[in-house]
């Protein structure tokens, strides 16, 4: 079965939306936080949503192949399970893992005030 590619950065974007929206959002809730607490805050907890979904999306494969669920065994194989992909398929997980982070950047600012005195 082949997908266009138009289709597959859709399913990137989505993606994407899922796990950088909900980052922002809940630093934004927060509202004694500044700019700097709030990028860097948005940039760290982003990054690791990312790396753990990714784990947690290998495991979920090992799972399927093997029988066995071991998040371990899932952060142990991801350099070589990443190694072992194509150009196309590590350029679209960095474009999803970049517009996460820079969505959940996004959503977490500060908003300024309208009214300049």
């Amino acid at each position: 079965m082949v997908i266009p590619y138009f289709v597959i950065a859709l399913i990137v974007v989505f993606v994407a939306v899922i796990v950088g929206a909900p980052v922002g959002w809940i630093i934004k809730q927060n509202r004694r936080r500044g700019n700097f607490a709030s990028a860097s805050a948005a940039i760290l907890f982003g990054t690791l949503a990312v790396v753990f979904g990714e784990i947690i999306y290998l495991a979920w494969l090992i799972w399927r192949w093997y029988g066995v669920f071991s998040l371990s065994a899932a952060a142990r194989v991801l350099p070589d399970y990443y190694r072992s992909n194509d150009l196309f398929f590590l350029v679209m997980k960095f474009m999803a893992a970049l517009f996460s982070v820079v969505l959940a950047y996004e959503m977490s600012k500060p908003k300024q005030a309208k009214l300049k005195l």
